[in-house]
């Protein structure tokens, strides 16, 4: 029973970042691969979810982040400013595009936040999931094979 509740809880903790879940898996005694296994099924539905229902939730995101910009006094000379570094990360997306959001973001900020990202920057919903998928997945793999290796030291 302890087991089963240790997956749900990995499965819970890796939607919103799965190098918590990792280590949380192996605090309930819980093999490698079930935690790699948990792991990634929970970032890769919370990913999924984000892409699909996140654009509905986009224009609430857009008004707020814009509520909070008004209230900001003027940013420092040597501070960027939010349109600066928003048109960079754009950037990165246009010579990249999806594969390169959906390889580098889940190893970087996340698959949730990649998730986000993707989908306010308008990426195609379905290439998006895959390719954050795949990252995920390369994660997953690396950080449990990782951790094993720590745990059986």
């Amino acid at each position: 029973m302890k087991q089963v509740f240790g997956v749900i809880v990995v499965a819970v903790v890796a939607i919103f970042n799965m190098y918590v879940a990792i280590p949380v898996g192996y605090g309930f005694d819980i093999g490698t691969e079930t935690i790699a296994l948990a792991a990634f099924v929970g970032s890769v539905g919370g990913t999924i979810a984000m892409v699909f229902v996140g654009d509905r939730i986009m224009p609430g995101v857009r008004r707020l982040y814009r509520r909070i910009r008004r209230k900001d006094d003027e940013p420092d000379e040597a501070e960027q400013t939010g349109d600066e570094k928003s048109g960079k990360a754009r950037g990165l997306v246009d010579r990249f595009g999806a594969p390169g959001l959906g390889l580098i973001g889940p190893m970087t900020i996340g698959g949730f936040a990649s998730a986000i990202s993707g989908v306010a920057m308008g990426i195609p919903k379905v290439k998006l999931a895959i390719w954050i998928g795949i990252g995920q997945a390369i994660v997953v793999i690396l950080y449990s094979l990782l951790l094993d290796q720590v745990v059986a030291a």
